[in-house]
């Protein structure tokens, strides 16, 4: 269960375990996509007996990002959304329509920007990588 092991990295953090807290790695591991601090806070409404706050909700997921207990992804602007930290490096491709993500693993990717890296003198640590796309059969109906 995706919410049990956010609890468990929850607790080995310096993060003290609160009502609040589990109210928000419960919705986590409920979420089956990506989802905005606001899309979160409904989930959590739906499911909770005592709903925390928005500004509470928005407190906590800055938090876990700061733990590295949630990985935040940018949409363009102001505009983020959320996921527990994967066990694997993954990439976003990101409907600029819609703003559907996908997920995907190119190994050759990580392989280029070794090499990227390596020849500017540096090591690669790590990198993020979101694509903003179009879907070309909308594209091609226009």
């Amino acid at each position: 269960m995706k919410s049990q092991k956010l609890i468990d990295a929850l607790d080995a953090s310096k993060l003290t375990v609160t009502r609040q807290r589990l109210q928000v790695c419960r919705a986590l591991g409920r979420a089956s996509k990506h989802l905005t601090a606001r899309e979160l806070y409904r989930l959590i409404c739906q499911h909770e007996d005592k709903p925390l706050s928005v500004s509470a909700c928005n407190r906590i997921l800055s938090q876990f990002e700061e733990h590295g207990l949630v990985q935040r992804s940018s949409l363009g602007g102001d505009q983020f959304r959320y996921e527990i930290k994967p066990e694997q490096h993954h990439d976003h491709l990101i409907d600029a329509t819609s703003g559907a993500i996908a997920e995907f693993n190119d190994h050759r990717i990580r392989k280029k920007l070794d090499t990227i890296a390596s020849k500017a003198g540096y090591e690669l640590i790590d990198y993020k990588l979101n694509l903003f796309v179009s879907d070309r059969r909308q594209t091609r109906r226009r």
